[in-house]
């Protein structure tokens, strides 16, 4: 088994605070107000919103399914679920950043300020450290800590699985950049 419930609840402790006061403390985006208004007889989760969530999560499973598959290869049963939890994690915090604004890079949304979001952020990283590192907690999660290179590269993978989704978004920025 990949997920026990203990870790399902650590992704909760990342996911809701994330939507519930991350999202709320964004600011607007600049072309807010020149953008027509939501017709009020689309769904709010309806269409393109939701085939992008979709996708967007899909996306993560194949990368953290691959690199569990992959982990299992040269590392112990309890590493290899560590190696796809940090992944699991690192691919989170990514789509956070990333859906931060929908026409915007996930490197620029480094420069927009959220208070809310480096707390959540340095929390979840600090407690995803001693999940890894805090022998009692590596038990409890049934991890095994990770070497610093693994550890590197199950966050790269994390932050790859949005790259597909970053590069959408860049996609439907170029041709608006070439029409003004």
């Amino acid at each position: 088994m990949l997920l026990f419930p203990l870790h399902i609840a650590f992704l909760e402790l990342v996911i809701d605070p994330a939507c519930s006061m991350v999202f709320e403390n964004e600011p607007s985006e600049l072309d807010v107000m020149q953008r027509a208004p939501r017709d009020v007889n689309t769904p709010l989760f309806g269409g393109m919103t939701l085939v992008l969530a979709l996708l967007q999560g899909l996306g993560v499973l194949v990368v953290v399914m691959g690199a569990y598959a992959w982990g299992t290869t040269w590392l112990t049963e309890t590493a290899a679920r560590a190696f796809a939890f940090t992944t699991l994690v690192s691919a989170n915090l990514a789509l956070i950043f990333s859906n931060r604004s929908r026409t915007g890079s996930l490197l620029a949304s480094l420069r927009v300020p959220n208070r809310t979001l480096w707390i959540v952020t340095g929390v979840t990283l600090g407690v995803l450290g001693l999940v890894l590192y805090l022998p009692w907690l590596t038990r409890l999660f049934f991890f095994a800590p990770l070497s610093a290179p693994d550890l590197l590269t199950a966050a790269s993978l994390g932050l790859l699985s949005v790259f597909w989704f970053e590069t959408i978004k860049l996609s439907r920025r170029l041709p608006q950049r070439r029409s003004r």
